[in-house]
């Protein structure tokens, strides 16, 4: 499986399975080397569609991962 991990960075590896304690909204996934990686499910899933939160914000974790953050979210007004 090829895919982003929670930092960003690409990864090839296998899931792995823990029968006793199941994740609901992330995969662990090992690489060749041994190294083990947190994937979210939304990202391994292609038909997953965001919604918008109650705030009516919307925040795309993977654009910021893949692409980092082009500038401050908020900007601030100074008050003369």
């Amino acid at each position: 499986m090829k895919t982003i991990n929670i930092f960003g960075e690409y990864i090839e590896g296998e899931e792995i399975e823990y029968p006793d304690q199941p994740y609901k909204n992330i995969i662990i996934v090992e690489d060749r080397k041994g190294d083990k990686h947190v994937v979210h499910r939304d990202t391994v899933d292609e038909k997953h569609k965001r919604t918008k939160s109650r705030a009516g914000v919307q925040f795309d974790l993977l654009a910021c991962q893949a692409n980092g953050r082009k500038g401050p979210i908020r900007k601030w007004r100074r008050i003369s």
